[in-house]
């Protein structure tokens, strides 16, 4: 699941610094926009839209047996 195993919580600690430092802020800016446009969205729609994308969602999720 992981590329390597976690050895300790130094270990994760490091690795989340790591991850963090790689967001630039164009990343950053991209994030805020879209969370903007899907508030606008569910403010247009009081909502309705969000049932629908849960909807859609599950119809898209397989269960792969073991």
């Amino acid at each position: 699941m992981y590329r390597r195993k976690v050895r300790d919580l130094a270990d994760l600690k490091q690795r989340i610094i790591e991850a963090v430092e790689l967001i630039t802020p164009h990343m950053l800016i991209n994030t805020w926009q879209e969370l903007e446009y899907r508030l606008d969205i569910c403010r247009a729609t009081t909502g309705a839209h969000i049932f629908y994308e849960v909807l859609l969602r599950i119809r898209c999720i397989q269960v792969v047996p073991r």
